[in-house]
């Protein structure tokens, strides 16, 4: 059987400093099946440029102007094609099992989402 995908979707705007720290935390999770989809939304603060220095895992979709958090979420989910799909804050720091659990869970009770 193989593993479920995940894309872990962020929307950011000039939050270079609270993505180190969330990204980071990100890279350390066990769960091996999953990609990270940035949507920056009109950020002026280098946000973009570091990402792309720094993250070349991930995935920015960048737009010129402030999309909003709604809006921007919307741009993301259309882009993901994975079996589930995570909405994060940029600003949030997860713990190493935190997708594995999230998976785990989803399997085991499909119900919810």
């Amino acid at each position: 059987m193989t593993s479920p995908s995940v894309t872990v979707l962020i929307v950011t705007r000039n939050s270079m400093l609270h993505l180190e720290g969330c990204l980071g935390s990100i890279r350390r999770q066990i769960y091996p099946h999953f990609r990270v989809l940035v949507i920056d939304s009109g950020s002026s603060d280098g946000t973009v440029e570091h990402l792309r220095r720094n993250y070349p895992e991930v995935t920015v979709i960048c737009s010129r102007e402030n999309l909003g958090y709604r809006r921007a979420n919307a741009l993301g989910m259309a882009q993901s094609t994975s079996d589930y799909l995570v909405v994060v804050n940029d600003d949030i720091e997860a713990e190493p099992r935190w997708l594995s659990a999230l998976v785990e869970y989803m399997e085991v009770h499909p119900e919810v989402g």
